[in-house]
């Protein structure tokens, strides 16, 4: 089927019959819907509050356009099998729609699309909307705050009150990269050494 037009946008069953057996027909398959997008204006994706989502919170994906839309459709290759019909609602002129995502998970962190499409013809969508990446934070913050703590050893060795080795911990981030790297100071001998701890 090809090339593609916005008349091919709709709804597709197929049935069949055997070749001794011309006019008795299966039941109809499940329908198909084919959509066609990049016939409208692309809509605004939005999370409410931010794309930084604390892992337990709620966040909103709102979809809104200057067109009036009469539909929305969510989509994420990842979370959503098929996108995610939304209802427009009338909003300053043009239209949106939201959707609440309760108790945001590390499975949800995504990147989301919106398509609008008209009233009449649900099946022709808009171009999609920029990318939106949702980022779940939380586990992150408190692995800094415990690899950042300091923390003294007393060695016997040294044999003086004021004998004793410090740790100070930091935290090495590149891109993706988490390590931690721990400075060894004598304070009796002055002498400084670092280790990497995988």
């Amino acid at each position: 089927m090809g090339p593609v037009t916005p008349a091919h946008a709709g709804t597709y069953r197929c049935r069949g019959s055997y070749p001794h057996s011309p006019t008795e027909w299966s039941a109809l398959s499940a329908p198909l819907a084919i959509m066609v997008t990049g016939v409208h204006k692309k809509p605004s994706l939005l999370a409410l509050p931010g794309p930084l989502v604390k892992s337990g919170e709620t966040v909103i994906l709102q979809c809104s356009s200057d067109i009036v839309f009469g539909h929305f459709f969510l989509h994420s290759e990842e979370i959503f099998e098929e996108p995610l019909h939304l209802v427009g609602e009338l909003h300053g002129g043009g239209s949106q729609a939201n959707y609440s995502i309760n108790s945001m998970k590390s499975a949800l962190a995504e990147t989301y699309r919106c398509y609008g499409s008209v009233t009449h013809s649900p099946y022709v969508l808009s171009a999609p909307s920029d990318p939106l990446d949702i980022v779940i934070t939380g586990e992150s913050v408190r692995t800094f705050f415990s690899l950042s703590l300091g923390h003294r050893v007393n060695d016997p060795g040294l044999g003086s009150p004021g004998g004793h080795k410090e740790d100070e911990c930091g935290i090495l981030m590149e891109r993706d990269l988490l390590g931690e790297v721990c400075t060894n100071r004598d304070r009796e001998t002055g002498d400084t050494s670092t280790d990497q701890v995988s």
